[in-house]
């Protein structure tokens, strides 16, 4: 329902609460669209209050409008008649009678609708219509507190946590870069108005919100800030992992570790700050036996490749025990991004790129370009679609 505000106040004056002329109701054939919300002032104060209608057509005179707790509907036949009309007010009670000014009112040519007889005024029937429309009015006050209650309630339990957080799925566009107030929850660990999915757009890239708190608590060294988890929607350029086929070293010590995320980060620090891209601590391989991950470390980390557990769930492709050899896979991330939990289909984007675990002695992990698991040469040029805390 469409309010229009009316001010009925000293001298009879009537106006449009926005300072606007004539009331807009539209085209003709509306019906159960438009309500009058009246302020009663001065000597209007403890009147009741009912709306008469002139219509464009002279020969048509729709009844009284009576307002309840200052709303009323305007009637289907004053939207039935396309046209200039006015409306009057008129207060009433022990014996005082308050009139108004004329308010213009225009509708649109369209088509009509039929109306019903509001009843004679004293009359038991007109007793009855004043007491279901308070009723009514009531119930509706009642159903609108108990669903602005609800949503109150829901929010205070989605802002209370980030598990609640990473269990929704939203995908607005919050900006270009985040604001003040949307950093100020996150540090807090609040994380109002941000959900899973959410993003960032800039340069082209949709920078989006994958997880809350992925890595709180994780590293040698606690990581206590409160943070979420931002992945790209599409690769930001292309890099090999290594000059030649080969995963020697493991990751840490890849041509990709090494140089080819010097310009994510430059991406990332670009759109966030240097001072919101945190610095965390992850285990990552630095040796590589017979095709296995051998040996591993704890290392500073900001933006990094991916793993297979974050976008999949699980290892794939990269080496599991084989009841003799029990590979270095000492990983903190160890649990899919809820983002790819939720919306699956984010994993596919039509562009292949890399991951960083170890497949082979000359194979790293990766995601195909139709959203397959995948595995390729180090040698080649692949998609860099990292991932990186901020906060």
């Amino acid at each position: 329902m469409t309010e229009l505000n009316l001010i009925l106040s000293k001298n009879g004056q009537a106006q449009l609460a926005d300072g606007s002329s004539t009331l807009n109701m539209g085209y003709e054939g509306n019906k159960s669209v438009y309500a009058l919300r009246i302020s009663p002032r001065d000597e209007w104060a403890n009147l009741t209050i009912s709306a008469y209608w002139h219509t464009p057509n002279k020969e048509i005179t729709p009844p009284a409008t009576l307002f309840a707790n200052n709303v009323a509907n305007v009637p289907a036949i004053v939207t039935a008649i396309s046209g200039e009309g006015k409306v009057t007010f008129q207060g009433i009670r022990d014996g005082v009678i308050v009139t108004s000014a004329d308010v213009p009112y225009t509708v649109g040519e369209n088509s009509g609708t039929e109306m019903a007889d509001l009843p004679d005024e004293g009359s038991t029937t007109w007793e009855q219509l004043i007491a279901a429309t308070q009723a009514s009015a009531d119930a509706a006050r009642k159903a609108q507190a108990a669903t602005e209650k609800a949503a109150t309630g829901l929010e205070a339990v989605l802002t209370a946590s980030a598990a609640a957080h990473n269990g929704i799925f939203r995908g607005k566009n919050l900006g270009s870069a985040p604001t003040e107030a949307q950093l100020a929850a996150i540090k807090a660990g609040t994380f109002d108005d941000l959900y899973v999915g959410d993003y960032w757009s800039n340069g082209g890239v949709n920078y989006r919100i994958a997880a809350f708190d992925y890595y709180l608590k994780s590293g040698d060294t606690s990581f206590d800030c409160h943070h979420v988890v931002i992945v790209p929607d599409t690769q930001l350029y292309t890099h090999n992992m290594n000059a030649t086929n080969t995963t020697e070293g493991g990751y840490i010590n890849s041509l990709m570790r090494l140089e080819g995320l010097a310009q994510a980060k430059e991406k990332a620090v670009a759109v966030f700050g240097a001072d919101h891209v945190l610095t965390h601590r992850v285990f990552l391989t630095n040796a590589v036996t017979n095709g296995k991950p051998s040996g591993g470390a704890w290392f500073d980390s900001d933006v990094e490749l991916m793993n297979e557990n974050m976008v999949y769930g699980s290892h794939i492709f990269a080496p599991a025990s084989d009841g003799s050899t029990i590979p270095t896979n000492y990983t903190v991330e160890k649990s899919q991004l809820p983002l790819f939990q939720l919306a699956p289909h984010l994993i596919s984007n039509r562009q292949w790129f890399w991951l960083r675990d170890v497949v082979s002695s000359a194979f790293f992990a990766s995601v195909s370009y139709g959203g397959n698991a995948y595995y390729d040469i180090a040698s080649i040029e692949g998609g860099v679609r990292p991932a990186f805390p901020i906060g």
